[in-house]
């Protein structure tokens, strides 16, 4: 678990995707926060109130965008036929899939 982890993190920081993971969400807030927020806060509201969830979507976006991207990176490297060779005893998905079955009542 902790080896594909770490695999995960060097290959983040490798392609550059975990620095723009970290910075991006301050930078769009610092983008649209700044030069809108007079403007917005002059009508009686507060801007942030409103800017703040959508950044954070955005942000869950981008990661799925990442997490599809290093998925197919995966898969055209053979990457999924090298985990299906490891020595990892058969009970170990049956959780998950347990769990999905409970979940689809």
């Amino acid at each position: 678990m902790w080896a594909l982890t770490l695999r995960g993190l060097r290959t983040g920081l490798r392609e550059g995707d975990l620095v723009f993971a970290m910075l991006s969400p301050i930078g769009f807030f610092l983008c649209f926060y700044t030069p809108l927020h007079r403007a917005f806060e002059a009508g009686g509201g507060r801007y942030a109130q409103y800017l703040l969830p959508v950044i954070v979507l955005q942000s869950g976006l981008f990661t799925a965008i990442t997490a599809a991207q290093v998925s197919g990176t995966d898969a055209r490297s053979a990457a999924r036929d090298r985990f299906l060779t490891l020595p990892i005893p058969r009970v170990a998905p049956r959780p998950r899939a347990s769990w999905r079955r409970a979940c689809a009542c």
